[in-house]
């Protein structure tokens, strides 16, 4: 697994969930879940509590962590595009050339391996 890929493109760098090895389907659940936890715990809270640190909590107990990403190359944004989804079921372990690519409806997937697309 790969925290940080080693060379960075100039440009924009996104944060997006991932773990590996989880369906997109139980990574949504979790999130939902953590979120109205940290809603009802920081609102009930006798002292200030960040609800972005209880979330973070959360979901890093699931096995969910978060990542910083560069925006996927224009060529990698395109042939993923025409490819269309990947199919899989399950998050893979993330390459060094990891990146998010954005959709024209604001949707930001994490490509875990682009070099796939090239």
């Amino acid at each position: 697994m790969v925290d940080a890929p080693q060379e960075r493109p100039s440009g924009p760098v996104h944060s997006g969930l991932y773990a590996v090895g989880m369906s997109v389907s139980d990574m949504s659940r979790i999130s939902g879940e953590c979120e109205r936890l940290a809603a009802v715990q920081s609102a009930s809270a006798s002292y200030p509590v960040e609800r972005g640190q209880i979330m973070q909590q959360c979901l890093a107990r699931q096995g969910v962590r978060t990542v910083r990403l560069p925006e996927c190359p224009s060529a990698v944004r395109e042939a993923a595009l025409r490819a269309g989804p990947s199919g899989r079921t399950v998050m893979p372990p993330l390459a060094q050339d990891a990146c998010i690519m954005t959709l024209p409806g604001g949707q930001q997937p994490i490509l875990a391996n682009p070099s796939e697309y090239l």
